[in-house]
């Protein structure tokens, strides 16, 4: 299973695996196409759960075939479905992809996608070293690759910090509408954010959103506070130029500790996937390149 927040990669990295590793895939958006999660309920068995998939997809899912079923927090019981099919047909892989919201059965291994590493980053723009002018531009774009993507082409600061507001504003009506449906009230999603990194205490009424935002896997706490999950959503939550992240953050002493800390924090988580990613890997079926 992979998961990870919106827009960090996760459907692009798996289409692009099977296109590259595998001699078939067959891909499913259970957010798309509802009618694949009622096929995914458990009412029918192995074979005749491929056979409607294949039906619905209008493609075989013979062994040797990579089977992608995104969106599965819109029908988290395909889960043991799915693990049936991997079970029943093993020369058949199976990869799931999710938001971090979605509570994993145990047994299903799970690798968690974040925001690109300033290591990574630097590779997606073609630069074999990481300078200081390059770090800097890290720190402006961050990691999503949709904001990378834009900077890598064109070098445009202000498409990037369109993408990056874009995606706040999505997340900001998406999990203001959830806290409003669930206590009657409006919320500020952002707003308290800076209160709440400099270590202060989370104000009652902002609970329930914080914990929405920690669910979705967008804020994480730390000894020092809470922390966002990219070093570019947090300059363009803060509202930061790229001249002012150029010039050093002058008179910016805590926002400097900031990104160094989500940077940290990055990085290490970064290493810890790799590693765990690793110790998973296990032999793919006839007839991939894997």
């Amino acid at each position: 299973m992979i998961r990870g927040i919106h827009t960090c990669g996760k459907t692009h990295t798996v289409k692009e695996f099977g296109t590259t590793r595998y001699p078939n895939t067959a891909y499913f958006d259970l957010v798309l196409n509802p009618t694949v999660s009622n096929v995914l309920d458990g009412s029918l068995d192995t074979e005749m759960t491929l056979d409607k998939l294949a039906e619905i997809g209008n493609t075989s899912i013979d062994d040797g075939t990579l089977l992608i079923v995104d969106g599965i927090q819109a029908s988290p019981g395909a889960i043991e479905c799915l693990r049936r099919i991997s079970r029943d047909r093993p020369r058949i892989h199976v990869i799931c992809v999710t938001l971090p919201r979605i509570r994993v059965p145990k047994g299903i291994p799970v690798t968690t996608m974040r925001p690109m590493s300033l290591g990574e980053w630097a590779t997606a723009c073609g630069e074999r070293e990481v300078t200081e002018m390059l770090r800097k531009e890290y720190i402006f774009t961050g990691g999503i690759p949709g904001a990378v993507s834009a900077w890598a082409s064109d070098r445009d600061a202000e498409r990037v910090r369109r993408i990056q507001n874009n995606i706040l504003f999505g997340y900001g009506c998406d999990i203001s509408g959830r806290v409003y449906r669930a206590t009657g009230r409006p919320t500020n999603v952002w707003g308290p954010l800076p209160a709440l990194m400099r270590g202060e205490v989370c104000p009652k009424w902002y609970k329930t959103t914080l914990g929405l935002l920690t669910w979705e896997g967008l804020v994480h706490g730390t000894a020092g506070g809470t922390r966002l999950c990219d070093v570019g959503l947090l300059g363009a939550m803060m509202n930061v130029s790229k001249e002012f992240v150029a010039s050093d953050f002058p008179g910016a002493e805590h926002y400097r500790e900031l990104v160094e800390d989500t940077i940290s924090v990055t990085e290490r988580a970064c290493s810890e996937d790799r590693i765990t990613a690793r110790s998973r890997r296990s032999p793919p079926p006839t007839g991939c390149t894997w």
